[in-house]
């Protein structure tokens, strides 16, 4: 009988430990929503690098959607400028995205990017907006 249940015991342990492994690991949606939010918090608004500034990013776990919101400065604050070159930002950021390392287990997951660029002069006013699916990268 003792050794029953030292046995029981063990056994009890490591379900104990593999249930305790399961509650801890959290899914690719809660970690994509803890990183964009302590992200955030601790980096932006950031410095304006290329004449862009990253102010928030945000998941949204309902169309597994990671999305930067950020604001053009200086030369590229402008409707103008922007128009002419979408198609080179769009070049661009989807480069970024298909080189990044950092982004690739969110890739796997198949989660969309988007971006959504502002006018640092005029907030309200969206100067550049886009999506990459899966497909596009």
């Amino acid at each position: 009988m003792y050794k029953t249940k030292e046995t029981m015991r063990k056994i009890y342990i490591l379900l104990l430990g593999a249930a305790m492994l399961t509650a801890c690991h959290e899914s690719m949606e809660k970690r994509a929503q803890r990183e964009a939010k302590e992200y955030t918090a601790k980096y932006c608004p950031t410095p304006a690098v290329n004449y862009t500034r990253t102010d928030s990013v945000v998941f949204y776990p309902e169309t597994k959607t990671y999305h930067y919101y950020c604001s053009f400065v200086d030369k590229m604050d402008d409707a103008d400028i922007i128009n002419k070159n979408k198609q080179l930002i769009d070049d661009m950021l989807l480069k970024s995205i298909i080189e990044s390392t950092e982004l690739k287990p969110f890739k796997e997951a198949g989660f969309t990017f988007a971006y959504t660029c502002h006018s640092d002069k005029n907030p309200q006013k969206v100067l550049f907006e886009t999506k990459y699916t899966k497909k596009r990268y």
